[in-house]
């Protein structure tokens, strides 16, 4: 087993508190209630309870690029700064995320030749791709086609600004 960073950010790594506090307030401005408890029924629901987020999504971004490389595949070797060594398998990694990790994969493969939707009506000028800041500024001004675009895109939204940051 060796530590290997596996992909070397392009910044270096920050922690703080670049998202806001009153994260329930600002959902509710931008989804609405309906679409607040459509949320909650979500595997990120949990996140709405938490009075102040103190969440940092950043040392989950710190923790993959630290994956030691080793021959088990099925499980992911993290080096703890104690120097200890964290073992993740599939199991582990399901009961905390609360993700379904079995199944064919095959089935949740979309073609990458399939535009999305919600990028087409959303995003209508971009190509290919966006910028986390646009993504914030869309959710952000809200007026969503139906309920379930809203909550598509603060799905998008809770992941990159809290999870990925």
């Amino acid at each position: 087993m060796k530590y290997v960073i596996k992909k070397v950010p392009r910044h270096a790594l920050r922690f703080g508190a670049p998202y806001n506090t009153n994260f329930l307030e600002e959902f509710k401005k931008s989804i609405g209630v309906d679409v607040v408890e459509l949320f909650r029924a979500t595997i990120f629901g949990p996140y709405l309870d938490i009075p102040k987020c103190n969440f940092q999504g950043q040392i989950t971004k710190c923790l993959l690029l630290l994956e030691l490389e080793q021959n088990n595949s099925k499980v992911l070797h993290i080096r703890h700064a104690n120097g200890s060594i964290l073992n993740f398998g599939i199991k582990e990694f399901t009961l905390i995320t609360g993700l379904k990790c079995k199944g064919n994969t095959k089935d949740f493969a979309y073609s990458v030749s399939t535009p999305s939707r919600l990028f087409q009506k959303y995003f209508p000028g971009a190509v290919n791709s966006i910028s986390k800041n646009l993504l914030v500024q869309r959710f952000l001004m809200g007026k969503w086609e139906n309920n379930q675009d809203a909550l598509q895109m603060a799905i998008m939204y809770f992941v990159h600004a809290f999870i990925l940051w």
